[in-house]
């Protein structure tokens, strides 16, 4: 952030739990025009399990509905009403689905970069993972991630990877 407010300016929008809310945003207020931050619960897996299924059947895996917000849908929304951004990026694939959320005449570039590729991590997971229910759940959410993530890396203008072997999973 630092880097990139030299050339231009940066807003900043983040979810974090409403506990963990910094008194002070310290040293990013000198690098962003304006930072929004939005509270977040931790339903657990098991809640909403009709939105789970909604998401399974529109083919997107449910672990997402985690981070479904309608805090971070009206302040992403306020932002671009209010400002005429050249881009916007989306940290991680579990962000990537507020993009669908942008005007469709919104002519500005989409970002998303990939921390790390989420079905190759939970895979891991599930590998190591003793608990019957907990891995079935992280094996599904591999798999699902498995397609979701490359075809939804599509919508985006540009995608960036943290390594070369994850741009070419991706």
């Amino acid at each position: 952030l630092k880097r990139i407010s030299h050339d231009h300016q940066v807003w900043l929008l983040v979810m974090m739990p409403e506990g963990e809310f910094p008194v002070d945003c310290g040293p990013l207020t000198d690098f962003c025009e304006e930072i929004v931050l939005i509270p977040t619960d931790d339903p657990g897996a098991l809640a909403r399990p009709w939105q789970a299924v909604q998401f399974l059947l529109q083919g997107t895996p449910p672990e997402l509905r985690l981070y479904e917000s309608q805090a971070m849908i009206d302040a992403l929304c306020d932002l671009v009403s209010r400002i005429d951004f050249d881009i916007i990026q989306f940290e991680d694939s579990y962000m990537a689905h507020y993009q669908e959320y942008l005007p469709k005449k919104w002519a500005g570039k989409k970002v998303l970069t990939f921390i790390d590729i989420a079905y190759r991590q939970y895979d891991r997971i599930y590998r190591i993972e003793r608990k019957l229910s907990r891995k079935l759940r992280l094996w599904l959410f591999s798999r699902m991630m498995y397609n979701w993530e490359p075809a939804y890396a599509g919508n985006f203008d540009l995608n960036i990877t943290m390594s070369d072997i994850d741009r070419e999973l991706l």
